[in-house]
């Protein structure tokens, strides 16, 4: 399963327009969690790095990896590949983009394969990311303590900037 981002990347670089491969920077910062009865960290510093290929007009493929304090306060690592599509606009201008990224993730509760969700609006050369996970269970041990909390659901939406080079 650890193949799939290696092997979507080798698909999207394979077909990516002659030199439409653009480096990337990804920033992290913020959460925001649903079950409001934990002292979840929602203060998310971190770093990542990436390469995108042009495919089409409105399509890129991207990898990823990075590394960011997560919800426990612990660092989290991952690596992941996937689609991007521009919606609206023109990715060196103002444009809106969804993407999904498939991949490897070792924190936030999480450690194995894992699929999710980002939308983007952007100018140019920056964007503003927004992902999250939805979650109904928002049971927890009564303690507010969210190392005490593990497997304790809650819907989290996550922002991050990205910034082609």
């Amino acid at each position: 399963m650890k193949l799939i981002p290696i092997l979507l990347m080798c698909f999207a670089f394979i077909h990516a327009e002659e030199g439409k491969i653009s480096p990337e920077i990804f920033i992290f910062g913020k959460s925001y969690h649903s079950n409001r009865d934990v002292d979840w960290n929602e203060t998310n510093p971190g770093l990542g790095l990436g390469l995108s290929g042009t495919v089409s007009k409105n399509f890129d493929m991207a990898i990823m990896a990075g590394a960011y304090k997560d919800s426990y306060g612990e660092t989290a690592k991952f690596a992941v590949a996937g689609p991007r599509y521009y919606f609206y606009g023109d990715r060196d201008a103002f444009n809106m983009n969804v993407g999904l990224h498939i991949g490897y993730l070792h924190g936030s509760g999480i450690n194995g394969v894992m699929a999710i969700p980002v939308i983007g609006i952007g100018y140019d050369r920056v964007t503003l990311c927004f992902t999250g996970v939805i979650n109904n269970n928002s049971e927890n041990t009564g303690s507010r303590d969210p190392k005490k909390n593990r497997g304790t659901e809650s819907s989290v939406i996550a922002g991050f900037i990205k910034i082609r080079l």
